[in-house]
């Protein structure tokens, strides 16, 4: 894991798992002098930059049940965008769903469809585990109109506050 990176000299660490980020980024942190970010503070302030001049935003996440737990996502939203009123949900059955390939069928249609229930009038979701960009086609249908936030944009990441500068990459459009 992390002591390979730290082996090929890496300049930066970016712990892209929610889950992590969420119960083990702080602990992490501590153990080494590279800098290591989360997706959730990156995404946060994000979404802090978007949100600057609307006092109306409504954000939904879904995650593991973990991450969700953990009130990771919540909580920094609180802190960067206290207006927002957040809509949370653990979805614990879409990872697995996700390493079967089960993506695009109804199975994944009708778990979707279960798990969005309470999302309908949020302007933003963020898809707060790594496999969920997979069901985005199915979340579009079942949430019209919302600007899907997904988490695997890694630029988004790479222009976080505390990296001091920009640094350019993208791994997926």
């Amino acid at each position: 894991g992390i002591d390979f990176l730290i082996r090929q000299n890496v300049k930066l660490i970016v712990i892209a798992c929610g889950t992590a980020t969420s119960q083990a980024l702080e602990e992490v942190k501590n153990l080494y002098s590279v800098p290591i970010i989360g997706i959730i503070d990156s995404t946060v302030e994000y979404l802090e930059e978007k949100y600057r001049n609307n006092k109306n935003a409504e954000i939904g996440i879904i995650a593991t049940a973990g991450t969700i737990k953990s009130n990771g996502w919540q909580n920094k939203i609180k802190e960067l965008i206290p207006s927002a009123k957040i809509k949370a949900k653990g979805c614990p059955l879409l990872a697995p769903m996700a390493e079967e390939g089960w993506t695009d069928n109804q199975i994944a249609r009708l778990t979707i469809k279960e798990y969005l229930i309470e999302m309908k009038k949020i302007d933003t979701l963020i898809l707060g585990c790594t496999h969920y960009p997979l069901f985005q086609k199915i979340i579009k249908k079942e949430i019209l109109g919302i600007n899907l936030f997904i988490l695997y944009k890694v630029n988004i990441i790479l222009n976080s506050k505390r990296l001091g500068k920009s640094l350019t990459l993208k791994l997926f459009d």
